[in-house]
Parts: structure tokens; C-alpha cells; sequence
């Protein structure tokens, strides 16, 4: 199985983990965001371990790096804005919106 899948799979986890104890915590419009505190210190604590730990075994497996790290945890402690209530701070009333294409490519670039 190529590296990139297996990242993109471990990454869906994360993704569903973060929102699964998003939505199992919820919280008050009035209150301080702990769940994404919680997740954010508590997956990045995770994330040194895990770098430790793989570095002291010479030989892991080339996708269990990748999968665990960037597709795992990277998802879990960075899911996006879009994921209410505790991706963006409750003064903000819309998340921003990424840049149309003409703001990234020259014109003329893509037809």
C-alpha cells in the first residue's frame, strides 16, 4: 500500500477522533475551550513521544512514521476552522475563506 494512503487513512482517524471528543464535550458559547486545549497539548505531548519513541527503534516499518505522525496526529491536533464549535473562536462569526483563483494563479495561467 503506497505511503501516501496510509497516511490519508490514519489522517481520516485523527480527523474523526478530534471531532468525535468535539462533539462528545461540547461546550458553552461562554467558556473556555478546554476539549481543544486538552487535544491540542495533550496530541502534540503525543507527538514528541511517538517521534522519541521511533527514533530509538532503528528499523520501524517506512509507513509508520508518516501514518502515525503527519496522518494521525498532525489531523487530530490541526482539524480544520470548519469543524465547529471549537475550531474558531466564538467573537468570530464566519471562518475566512480561502483565496479565489485569481488571487492565486496569474491570469491566464489555467484554461
Amino acid at each position: 500500500m503506497p505511503v501516501s494512503l496510509v497516511v490519508a487513512l490514519s489522517g481520516a482517524a485523527g480527523a474523526a477522533a478530534r471531532y468525535g471528543l468535539d462533539v462528545a464535550f461540547r461546550r458553552d458559547a461562554h467558556h473556555v475551550p478546554w476539549v481543544t486545549f486538552v487535544i491540542n497539548v495533550g496530541g502534540s505531548f503525543l507527538l514528541g513521544a511517538v517521534v522519541a519513541l521511533l527514533d530509538a527503534h532503528p528499523n520501524p516499518h517506512p509507513a509508520l512514521r508518516p501514518a502515525v505522525t503527519i496522518g494521525l496526529l498532525g489531523a487530530f491536533t490541526t482539524l480544520p476552522c470548519r469543524s465547529r464549535p471549537t475550531g474558531c473562536s466564538t467573537a468570530v462569526t464566519s471562518c475566512p475563506q480561502p483565496p479565489t483563483r485569481s488571487a492565486v494563479w496569474p491570469p491566464g495561467w489555467l484554461r
